[in-house]
């Protein structure tokens, strides 16, 4: 993982015009997340046509260790909705 942050301000993607995922998203957050403000969950989830936000309350940045019983519930009820 720390290559990939490290590549990715050595070599930054050029910014796409449509930004849109079109594709049924669900997008799972620790409210507790220090690396990733929880304010940032819902304009995440407003580049999504058709996205679910859950803000898990006692997660952190490894929401799926930290509620793991909760994610793979979440994960099974997205994944049966296709």
């Amino acid at each position: 993982m720390l290559n990939w942050y490290r590549a990715i301000v050595q070599k930054p993607r050029p910014k796409a015009d449509n930004v849109r995922l079109t594709m049924p998203t669900l997008l799972i957050w620790g409210k507790n997340d220090v690396a990733l403000s929880v304010d940032m969950a819902q304009p995440s989830i407003e580049f999504c046509d058709d996205g679910k936000l859950v803000i898990i309350e006692d997660a952190t940045h490894w929401v799926q260790h930290d509620a793991p019983e909760q994610v793979n519930g979440l994960l099974l009820d997205f994944l049966a909705r296709g």
